[in-house]
């Protein structure tokens, strides 16, 4: 059997795993949502990883999983981006983990974007 005849078998009705391009960042957010109990919080926090369906972040506030939340992230201006941009998403909580030593008690989030954004310019 040589190589050119050689065909490999892959079952019908499966597919490879498909995956999304994930950017690693460490870019501020402002980040709002309600506490597991009552009430609302609102924070700073860091995006560690970006994606068109998840978020990756680093988070004090006690959040839960199923949770909602709204992030605000600023882009800076580049050279083929003459001002800044607000980048607003909103999306719910798929994971919280344990708390960061040394990151201030921060624990790293997960978050399953919605599929509807704003991008705005960055009022002076």
């Amino acid at each position: 059997m040589d190589a050119a005849n050689t065909r490999l078998a892959i079952p019908i009705g499966t597919h490879a795993p498909k995956h999304e391009r994930s950017f690693d960042l460490a870019l501020p957010a402002f980040v709002q949502g309600q506490y597991p109990q009552s009430g609302t919080f609102s924070e700073t926090a860091e995006i560690a990883s970006l994606s068109a369906e998840e978020a990756v972040l680093r988070l004090k506030s006690p959040v839960t999983s199923g949770a909602k939340i709204l992030l605000r992230l600023r882009i800076p201006p580049t050279r083929l981006l003459e001002a800044p941009l607000e980048l607003s998403l909103s999306g719910m909580i798929r994971s919280v983990g344990s708390e960061m030593p040394g990151r201030g008690q921060r624990r790293l989030i997960s978050v399953r974007l919605d599929r509807n954004f704003r991008i705005q310019p960055v009022a002076p």
